[in-house]
């Protein structure tokens, strides 16, 4: 996997393109006293002092941290695996097709190896993709059985 250069220049367009997106899902990160801060680093598991981090550009975020924020922006994993220079957008097939959910629905759920295949991940990447997919599951598992699942607030929207 090829990374990206992750100099100021890289920081500065990651954090702007960060605060703009979180301003456009309600997070108002900019007022001290508007809650988006705090709230953010609820929705993510955070410690406040850590968000702040992020969104001056401290420190970049980290694989953990991505998958989170993938799932409380609502933006695919392999963008912000891009954004944050994690990777580089060749680094994922780009098929010209985007399937709709008819095409991956099936009557019996399909295992992480099958949406895989289907998704036409890589072969060098398939076990990280297979592993981050089974972690997606045991989650929605435990959210369907009452289990206490992470995400904090801003997960129900």
């Amino acid at each position: 996997m090829r990374r990206r250069d992750n100099g100021d220049d890289a920081r500065q367009v990651w954090v702007t393109w960060l605060r703009e997106t979180l301003q456009e899902r309600g997070y108002d990160v900019d007022s001290p006293r508007g809650g988006g801060k705090t709230q953010l680093a609820a929705d993510l598991d955070m410690a406040g002092s850590s968000v702040t981090r992020l969104l001056t550009g401290g420190s970049m975020p980290n694989h953990e941290t991505v998958v989170r924020l993938a799932k409380v922006l609502d933006v695919p994993l392999a963008e912000l695996l891009v954004r944050t220079g994690k990777a580089a957008e060749s680094d994922f097939p780009q098929t010209g097709s985007k399937l709709d959910h008819s095409e991956v629905s099936s009557v019996t759920p399909m295992t992480p190896e099958q949406l895989a295949a289907a998704a036409k991940v890589p072969q060098a990447h398939r076990a990280w993709f297979e592993e981050m997919v089974r972690n997606f599951m045991n989650e929605a598992d435990s959210e369907q059985h009452g289990g206490n699942s992470t995400g904090g607030a801003a997960a129900g929207r």
